[in-house]
């Protein structure tokens, strides 16, 4: 069965009216290369590649062929055309809100990026209201961008996660390549994969924080604590009464007894329960959350032998470690 799939000018004109209407260099985007590659199979499967692509020289397909391609625009589709653009040596530019003044020579420093192509003079650049060039991207990291672009230089250390996402978003293959070796950029990896050694972390952080939302709405003290249940291993009970499924709780002398609110355990590695502690106090405190953590004790969960026990009557404890954790809404 013949193909059905569009000649070489058409596909083109789409891929360049893609990139006209968001101002976007499109190359580094996953989806869209993906959709190029099954387009590539049905090509190739309908044994096309005598026809007009290939005739015009477009196939295999070329990025440089997408963006130089003028295409056949007709007189409604006129405002989509890209007009050819001669820039000033000075820019003016508005990043976010922010302003900037650089050099033309410094935005097109760095082939194939967003910022070559936006001032290549192929396409029409948004402007505001008062003539600068408009790039919709975080106004305060791109001091760090502009600065890479200049000089060669990288981010403080406490940026250089933000700038990453930025210079990922600008197509900085330079930049995004040193900063994945920064010692911020690495410890982040790291601590990354030490979570992943506890299963259901993750989920736990998240339902520390829903429930701290709720409580919100009805405490109206100035902290707010929760009960967290930690335990390295699992246990295997030596007494047949001995309930593994019993829900944790402590009750310290002369205090009201507390019910565990969260359980993580058990992990592989070894890892102890308050390393893991020291962990979740880490992640909560970088999201901002003002808090302390102090450890209470083991659970108070016992079991004594039945009566029919051989031997002397015994006693077994459940083993895992309670930790108290206290928000201070007052010390944000």
């Amino acid at each position: 069965m013949a193909s059905t799939f569009p000649d070489g000018p058409l596909f083109l004109l789409y891929v360049r009216i893609l990139c006209h209407l968001g101002n976007l260099d499109v190359r580094g985007n996953s989806n869209f290369r993906i959709t190029l590659v099954v387009w590539e199979d049905v090509w190739l499967s309908g044994n096309l590649t005598g026809g007009p692509w290939a005739a015009q020289g477009f196939w295999p397909f070329s990025w440089e062929a997408a963006y130089a391609y003028p295409g056949d625009l007709s007189a409604s589709d006129e405002g989509l055309k890209t007009q050819s653009h001669t820039f000033p040596p000075v820019i003016e530019l508005n990043v976010g809100g922010k302003h900037y003044t650089t050099s033309h020579l410094t935005l097109v420093k760095c082939k194939d990026t967003m910022l070559s192509a936006m001032f290549s003079g192929d396409y029409s650049v948004k402007k505001d209201q008062n003539g600068r060039y408009f790039i919709d991207a975080d106004g305060d990291n791109f001091q760090y961008i502009l600065n890479y672009l200049r000089y060669g230089e990288l981010p403080p250390q406490d940026v250089a996660n933000q700038v990453y996402r930025e210079a990922t978003y600008f197509g900085l293959h330079g930049l995004t390549e040193a900063l994945e070796k920064s010692p911020s950029f690495l410890a982040r990896i790291h601590r990354d994969s030490y979570r992943t050694q506890f299963p259901g972390y993750q989920r736990l952080i998240n339902s520390i924080i829903d429930k701290m939302a709720k409580d919100s709405t009805t405490n109206c003290s100035t902290t707010s604590h929760i009960a967290v249940v930690l335990f390295a291993k699992n246990k295997q009970p030596k007494l047949s009464t001995f309930d593994k499924n019993h829900w944790c709780i402590y009750k310290a002398q002369n205090k009201r007894k507390e019910r565990a609110d969260l359980i993580l355990g058990p992990w592989s590695n070894k890892t102890t329960e308050k390393e893991v502690m020291n962990c979740i106090d880490f992640d909560l405190k970088e999201k901002g959350f003002n808090i302390t953590h102090e450890v209470l004790g083991q659970c108070n969960y016992r079991c004594d032998s039945p009566p029919d026990y051989p031997g002397q009557p015994t006693v077994e404890n459940c083993t895992k470690t309670f930790f108290r954790i206290t928000f201070h809404w007052w010390k944000m």
